[in-house]
């Protein structure tokens, strides 16, 4: 699941939910929060599933993963969204969900 223009002023705390937030809102589904264009924050599974674990600083296509003071992912991804299937194929919705589901086209 994905939320786009997820802004802090919007939201009654004034802040951004945190992964722990995000993993109990959305345990079994990959969710990430789109703060514009340069900074998202996900969930642990959206991070399982972008292959982002331990002390990783660096993604692929340059974006930054923020990380706590024990070295773990926040959550928090910064200029990262290259490196986010924004229109994913059917092969990339395998690697970036579950590799049970199968998926197909609708038509009329």
């Amino acid at each position: 699941m994905a939320c786009v223009s997820a802004s802090e002023n919007k939201l009654d705390k004034k802040r951004l939910p945190t992964k722990a937030e995000l993993d109990t809102v959305s345990p079994n589904n990959p969710l990430l929060l789109a703060n514009g264009a340069h900074m998202c924050i996900v969930n642990s599974l959206a991070l399982q599933n972008l292959g982002i674990k331990g002390a990783v600083t660096r993604l692929p296509h340059g974006g930054t993963v923020v990380l706590d003071k024990n070295g773990e992912p926040t959550g928090v991804l910064a200029d990262a969204m290259s490196d986010v299937p924004t229109n994913p194929s059917p092969t990339e919705l395998e690697r970036y969900t579950f590799p049970t589901m199968s998926f197909g086209t609708a038509t009329r």
